[in-house]
């Protein structure tokens, strides 16, 4: 069911809007995320403490599988190098499962060129 390598470059500074399809790893259809929570979880090294934790939204409708989350402006400006994230499917029972991994590598905010 993880997903891996769904890396990722953003700048500091700018708000970055990510989405997500949560799928069977057997069959490929997407998961029904009826009753699941979905935590996206930022870390320096894979392992290591969580330095930004977020609540996913699920998109649409619970068995299309889709959900969003939003890094504001404020979160990313403090964010300067490469990071790794996971995102984890909490379902009713409070099982967790990681569906996702990857990089986040956040670059300094986009210079303005000079004509």
């Amino acid at each position: 069911m993880t997903k891996t390598l769904q890396d990722f470059t953003c700048y500091a500074n700018t708000d970055v809007p990510l989405s997500f399809l949560a799928t069977d790893e057997e069959t490929d259809a997407p998961l029904n995320l009826s009753g699941s929570t979905l935590k996206w979880r930022l870390s320096r090294e894979p392992g290591l403490s969580t330095i930004l934790d977020k609540t996913c939204t699920i998109s649409g409708t619970p068995t299309d599988g889709t959900f969003t989350l939003e890094l504001s402006k404020a979160e990313t400006a403090a964010l300067l190098n490469t990071y790794y994230y996971d995102v984890r499917l909490i379902d009713g029972t409070a099982k967790e499962t990681v569906i996702a991994t990857g990089s986040v590598l956040v670059l300094p905010s986009n210079p303005v060129v000079a004509p």
